[in-house]
């Protein structure tokens, strides 16, 4: 009688082999995409904000790009960007668009639009985009304070959704059925009527 080999197959150890690596390929991707990322208070980010500042006019937007970089650009110019600029709809009335950028990405505020002046300040871009802004007619967060209603208040109402007509009560910890339903039946009967 033969025995089996108990030696593993080349084969067999391919699949952890490629997840090895994967695995460091990753963590050297990671650690390489952090390092090209200019640190929130470097001496670029500075420049870009000065930059910014230095053109800034009251009525402007300033966005940034890609989106995940959003904390550090109001780290370094928050104070210029009002409750209503940072909660917009869109950008379609702002003439004067700032957009603050790394890794030469572009935020869906400036798409199509060609930049008036752009400068790169260590790997931070900063571009100025001017275009004709949309006329807004009315303005919902405008009106908000002195709307008005002449229908009732609102209430609120919880219901419970997907749920049987029977449904148990808090206090006596028993089924409470509307009349006509068939509550506390046994699976596939519908010819009793509750018992109240």
């Amino acid at each position: 009688m033969t025995g089996l080999s108990t030696r593993p197959l080349p084969i067999a150890a391919a699949p952890a082999l490629l997840l090895l690596a994967i695995s460091v390929w990753e963590v050297c991707a990671a650690r390489c995409d952090a390092t090209a990322v200019p640190a929130p208070d470097a001496a670029a980010w500075r420049a870009a904000a000065a930059a910014v500042r230095a053109g800034y006019r009251p009525g402007d937007l300033i966005v940034f790009a890609p989106a995940w970089i959003d904390p550090v650009g109001r780290y370094q110019l928050g104070d210029l960007i009002p409750l209503e600029a940072a909660a917009r709809m869109d950008a379609a009335r702002y003439a004067r668009i700032w957009e603050v950028a790394i890794r030469g990405a572009r935020s869906p505020d400036t798409a199509g639009l060609a930049p008036a002046e752009a400068e790169d300040h260590g790997g931070v871009a900063v571009r100025r985009y001017e275009r004709a802004p949309a006329i807004v007619v009315g303005d919902v967060l405008e009106r908000l304070a002195t709307a008005t209603s002449d229908g009732p208040r609102p209430t609120l109402e919880l219901t419970e959704v997907g749920r049987s007509a029977a449904s148990w009560s808090a206090t006596s910890g028993s089924p409470t059925c509307s009349p006509g339903a068939t509550c506390g039946l046994p699976a596939g009967s519908t010819s009793r009527s509750p018992a109240w």
